[in-house]
């Protein structure tokens, strides 16, 4: 009965604390942080997208991620993951050719059908955040008019680590370079693709769209 009393005390110490709502317009967030330390988020999260459409939704104990987190497109779950326990509770491929794609067997590559395919955890609109702010349109390919879609491909191995990076549809005038440069720096955060249980080395194939704003 101690040992339970204790822990029930270190619990409301912890969870407790006193905390500030902050709502942050340019980037349609509203989340809380510590009064005590306004560098600690501590409680609920919720991001918006432009439309003002749930994108990320979630709970933060002091700056970590805990418990399901939810993850949108266009207003629709893409999906959740429950950081505490490191497992996807719920996803939803973007397109129907994400549940079939090339698996490495030995030295061969074949076509397969995923049980699960390979997944980014938060859903692609976390690494296509990440995109969105690291890209940069070449110089050339401006002064240019150049205008396309670059297709990078890569390997996500068992455990979730890419390797082999390269560019399998390219525009030229930079935008390649570019392109296989984000890519390659997306952090590695890949849930590796299924098979029947069995976790398997897969392709993916990121298109990268470049478009001049006129």
């Amino acid at each position: 009965m101690k040992t339970t009393y204790l822990f029930l005390l270190l619990s409301v110490a912890v969870f407790g604390q006193e905390t500030q709502k902050v709502t942050v317009k340019e980037t349609r967030e509203v989340y809380y942080v510590l009064k005590e330390n306004r560098n600690v988020m501590h409680g609920p999260y919720q991001k918006l997208d432009w439309r003002n459409k749930p994108f990320i939704a979630g709970n933060y104990d002091h700056n970590k991620k805990v418990g399901e987190w939810s993850f949108y497109v266009n207003g629709g779950l893409e999906q959740t993951y429950d950081f505490s326990k490191n497992q996807v509770v719920y996803y939803k491929p973007v397109m129907e050719k994400d549940t079939a794609g090339k698996i490495l067997v030995g030295i061969d590559t074949v076509l397969a059908k995923f049980s699960r395919p390979a997944l980014y955890i938060g859903g692609s609109a976390t690494f296509m955040g990440y995109i969105q702010r690291q890209i940069n349109y070449p110089k050339e390919a401006s002064r240019m008019g150049v205008q396309g879609k670059v297709i990078v491909s890569f390997w996500i191995d068992e455990n979730g680590k890419t390797s082999d990076h390269r560019v399998v549809q390219g525009v030229g005038s930079g935008c390649d370079e570019e392109a296989l440069r984000v890519v390659k720096g997306i952090p590695d955060a890949w849930l590796p693709a299924e098979i029947e249980g069995k976790k398997v080395k897969s392709e993916m194939q990121m298109p990268i769209k470049f478009q001049l704003a006129y």
